[in-house]
């Protein structure tokens, strides 16, 4: 959106303007990338339908392997081990299956029962990137955050901190999943970065404008 030197003007005219200080610009900065980075991990967005629709995948991907195992086509002694072993860069492709055959070697409340565990994980990653944010900034998010991401914040998966002060203040973020990888991909991430860095300075050219008039 703008060069490094045009930043950090802007950053200093809106700290000046809103007697709210450089530090603070940089902290709400932070938190527009904290809540980017929790969009962009798989699947993309935040709202609590797209919570509701992602469990409801998770729970199709389980029932799919339990059928898979139970007609021959999977392998496994258990759902959990048949669900490990089909997952492909963390996730089950559900696609149609033909068979004649039929064991029951899974059944269907074992199935139930390791589907809801591993949809309630579902948000993990996402809230990772919440308290990477609310550490840094040391203070909680004022947008909201629904519910099935905010159930997993405190789980400590991520990490953040602030060092330096004024100008030169540096916010860290760092999310500690082992899957975050492939959850999000390297362009996402810096979209992401750009998107957050982006949409705080854009509120920010608002709060200066409407400033300059009011003081005409």
């Amino acid at each position: 959106m703008v060069n490094e030197a045009s930043f950090k003007r802007t950053l200093k005219q809106w700290g000046k303007l809103t007697g709210k200080g450089v530090e603070e610009g940089i902290k709400q900065i932070t938190e527009a990338t904290g809540r980017a980075l929790a969009s962009k991990v798989q699947p993309f967005g935040l709202s609590a339908a797209k919570g509701d629709a992602y469990q409801e995948s998770i729970m199709d991907q389980v029932y799919h392997v339990r059928y898979g195992v139970n007609v021959g086509k999977f392998q496994g002694n258990s759902i959990r081990q048949a669900h490990e072993a089909a997952r492909k860069r963390g996730r089950i492709y559900v696609y149609h299956i033909v068979s004649d055959t039929w064991e029951p070697k899974i059944s269907k409340a074992e199935a139930e029962s390791y589907g809801r565990r591993k949809a309630a994980n579902a948000g993990m990653a996402k809230a990772a990137w919440i308290d990477a944010t609310q550490q840094a900034t040391g203070r909680t998010m004022k947008t909201r955050i629904p519910q099935w991401i905010k159930r997993h914040v405190g789980s400590n998966h991520g990490r953040g901190y602030m060092r330096k002060s004024g100008i030169s203040a540096e916010a860290h973020l760092q999310n500690n999943l082992n899957y975050i990888s492939y959850t999000q991909k390297g362009r996402d991430f810096t979209s992401a970065l750009r998107q957050g860095r982006t949409n705080a300075l854009k509120m920010m050219m608002r709060q200066i404008d409407h400033a300059t008039r009011s003081a005409q």
